[in-house]
């Protein structure tokens, strides 16, 4: 009757109504707190030599956490090569900021007297552009108006350095960035207008942010009775009474008041954070008889694998919600010879998240999701000079182990690099990413089946194909009262079919993305409730269910050798 034919075909058009909000929401819901996952970096700091290289180590154990973005202290090819090959084993995304700091551009020691070395700026000049594949800028000096290099003498070798890099690499799309600390900035008083003014000119010639150290962490060890512990986790009301903001999202919003005090060409820039971190391990409980005895305890009451991970997965959430260019974390391997100075003492040798994440499955880069990356991060790749080096080096590892066979460094990175080159070698880059989409698109369709049922008119309005060619028809009750036909993926649905659905969805979901944050939180709302179980499985390649939680861990025992401890 016209009267069925009617509920039909309100029942159809719900269907596929509530088929594309269930889409749209649940991807808005998984991806509105990680979509930026890729923006969250490391710092890649370096042991002492007496403990030998740990450079491989640390390149291995960033590549399996899934970091993308590496920010290094040095501009030494050897490392960037060290980087390449291990993320190009582990078929990851890698962006690399090597790093220009004040003790390698002003040797020995940085000082603001001291000659720039133009022989070792211009040839880290060289090393990005010989890399340019992987890496995306560098970072000049490092806190420089702490070390009296942001006026006088010190300043002008600064301004002359980022000018170079920014006429050197105008053509090759690379940022030149310099950290600040927070101390740099704050007060802005007018004896630094000028200087900043001219940084952030320059800054923005190629596209890069203004970058500032922020560590909640030691501002809480420096006054722990005055200032609340949730606000400086990031975590409201969680660890104590409900504040308004976070002291990241303060000292973000005072960034942001400082550009626009600097006049309205500036107001725009865009902010990231270089370097903020928070200790994981503290070592022995503090005794009574020590100095500053109370501080030490409460230092040591918060510094833990628990609150350094909530400071983590908190910092993600800071991302999206400042709209920042990128955070790094500080930093991969820990170091476990500085002394315990005050504010932190003892905490001040454990902020590597090697040990913290010892177990990657624990780290926030775990629920990331790279085909939701933007297109321009890419997969690193073992060139055939790459390879030459690769060669050369094996050659010289097999000649430790003959007369060592006790060095253990050597000894793991063969294992680790025979393994990585006997998967990867022989295959051009084109071979590979071909068996990869391969692979892709036989998870895709495997997932495909696991689905709700979708209207067969989803695929023909989304999909742009023929009713339900290739797929299986299946009737189903609507609104317990009609039956319907709907069209699934069988095991002979085409990988061109597959595709051509996958993309439009994306594209509908980039329109979903656009929206105001109200409107996302509503959609996702919604859709949840109308549609839960919907088709998202279609662009999923793993799951988004893996826990958060990190176990605590015990100190390790202070007596371990400073090999292992560098990675904890």
């Amino acid at each position: 009757s016209s009267a069925g034919l009617t509920l039909c075909l309100d029942c159809d058009a719900m269907v596929k109504f509530s088929t594309l909000l269930a889409v749209a929401g649940l991807v808005l819901a998984t991806a509105q707190d990680y979509q930026d996952l890729h923006k969250l970096g490391v710092n890649f700091a370096f042991p002492r030599p007496e403990v030998g290289n740990l450079a491989p180590k640390l390149a291995q154990k960033a590549a399996s956490l899934g970091v993308v973005r590496i920010k290094l202290f040095v501009c030494d090819p050897w490392v960037v090569y060290q980087l390449r090959k291990y993320y190009a084993f582990a078929k990851a995304k890698l962006e690399i900021m090597v790093g220009m700091p004040q003790w390698i551009a002003k040797p020995p020691q940085g000082k603001p007297e001291s000659p720039v070395d133009w022989d070792v700026v211009k040839a880290c000049a060289k090393v990005m552009t010989n890399n340019s594949d992987i890496v995306t800028g560098v970072f000049v000096f490092n806190e420089p108006c702490v070390h009296g290099l942001c006026l006088d003498w010190g300043g002008r070798d600064l301004m002359d350095i980022l000018g170079y890099y920014t006429e050197a690499l105008k053509d090759h799309g690379m940022q030149v960035n310099v950290p600040f600390s927070s101390s740099c900035i704050f007060p802005l008083s007018p004896n630094k207008v000028s200087f900043f003014q001219t940084v952030v000119r320059l800054l923005n010639k190629t596209k890069s942010p203004i970058t500032i150290n922020l560590y909640p962490y030691l501002d809480y060890a420096f006054k722990p009775f005055n200032i609340p512990i949730n606000h400086a986790l990031g975590s409201e009301g969680l660890y104590g009474p409900l504040t308004q903001w976070s002291q990241i999202d303060m000292d973000i919003a005072r960034v942001h008041n400082d550009l626009a005090k600097l006049g309205p060409e500036f107001k725009d820039t865009p902010v990231q954070i270089g370097e903020s971190g928070w200790s994981h391990a503290y070592g022995a409980y503090p005794q009574q008889w020590e100095s500053d005895f109370a501080r030490k305890q409460r230092v040591y009451q918060v510094t833990t694998p628990e609150y350094a991970n909530r400071f983590y997965l908190n910092l993600v959430k800071r991302l999206h919600s400042l709209h920042l260019s990128g955070i790094y974390i500080f930093e991969l391997g820990s170091e476990s010879w500085k002394p315990a100075a005050f504010p932190a003492y003892g905490g001040e040798k454990h902020f590597g998240i090697s040990g913290l994440y010892e177990n990657s499955s624990k780290s926030p880069w775990h629920i990331d999701n790279p085909s939701q990356h933007p297109p321009w991060t890419g997969y690193a790749t073992m060139r055939p000079e790459d390879w030459k080096d690769f060669d050369e080096e094996q050659a010289r590892l097999q000649t430790r182990v003959k007369q060592n066979p006790q060095d253990w460094l050597a000894v793991n990175q063969l294992k680790v690099d025979t393994s990585g080159a006997e998967k990867l070698r022989g295959k051009t880059v084109k071979d590979q990413l071909k068996q990869d989409e391969m692979q892709g698109k036989a998870a895709l369709r495997a997932n495909a089946l696991k689905c709700t049922p979708s209207h067969h008119d989803m695929y023909n309005d989304l999909g742009k194909v023929p009713c339900c060619k290739d797929l299986v028809v299946q009737k189903v009750r609507c609104r317990e009262t009609d039956t319907c036909e709907f069209c699934i993926p069988s095991n002979e649905t085409s990988s061109k079919t597959l595709d051509k659905v996958a993309q439009k969805w994306q594209s509908n979901t980039n329109v979903f993305a656009a929206q105001p944050a109200w409107a996302k939180y509503a959609t996702g709302a919604v859709s949840a409730a109308m549609f839960t179980a919907g088709m998202v499985a279609l662009r999923r390649a793993r799951s988004w269910n893996s826990a958060l939680e990190v176990s605590i861990e015990e100190p390790r025992d202070s007596q371990i050798s400073l090999e292992t401890a560098i990675l904890e």
